[in-house]
């Protein structure tokens, strides 16, 4: 009949509810144009990776710069998601990983990070705060220093308001100042995560604007 498979799921519907054909009756489309690109991926334990991030870049023909590309990692409750984020937006995101195996801990992301091997591209990291702790090694929790440009001390809670410049932090050393593990990462190429900082501020706006009126 020539249908889409948008029109043809449509079309199976409206024959259901005409009672044309049974319930238990099924559309399905199957789908090949992931084939020119599944021969770059590679399912090891659970952990869908990129195995050949050059070649990827040849075959969808845009120039592979690492410097110009960004790692964006997520790990939600119920995946891990890597992709490549362009700097200037010009070009789609490129995914790296994906995951729904992998719990959300430090192990896990040394693994995902030696899987792509990031040391080889060394790009810019970006994520929420959460990711970065795993990345960098810090302890999770209500610690006392969770920032990870500065040693902001969150139980100091008369400074807050006072105290405008805080010591930078210049070093991760394992076992002090809440430094649990080896940082995965460079610290001076992680990104603050830009979108979580706009909800952050929009939230307290609204919440102050409606404790105003």
């Amino acid at each position: 009949m020539g249908l889409t498979k948008s029109n043809a799921e449509l079309f199976i519907s409206r024959m259901k509810q005409w009672n044309l054909v049974k319930e238990e009756v099924q559309v399905t489309s199957q789908r090949s144009r992931h084939e020119p690109f599944s021969g770059f991926y590679t399912l090891r334990d659970g952990l869908c990776f990129c195995h050949d991030v050059p070649g990827l870049f040849d075959n969808i023909g845009v120039p592979f710069v690492p410097k110009e590309w960004r790692n964006f990692i997520y790990n939600a409750t119920a995946s891990l998601k890597a992709v490549l984020l362009h700097n200037g937006s010009k070009f789609p995101t490129l995914p790296l990983a994906h995951s729904v195996c992998l719990k959300e801990d430090y192990y896990s992301m040394k693994v995902l990070l030696e899987t792509l091997q990031y040391n080889q591209y060394n790009w810019e990291i970006i994520g929420d705060f959460k990711m970065m702790s795993f990345l960098l090694g810090t302890q999770r929790g209500f610690i006392k220093f969770q920032c990870f440009f500065c040693l902001w001390d969150i139980r100091t809670t008369p400074d807050h308001y006072n105290r405008k410049n805080w010591e930078q932090r210049t070093e991760f050393v394992v076992g002090t100042r809440n430094v649990t593990w080896e940082p995965l990462v460079d610290p001076r190429i992680v990104l603050m995560p830009p979108l979580h900082i706009k909800l952050g501020l929009m939230k307290q706006f609204v919440g102050f604007f409606l404790d105003f009126r």
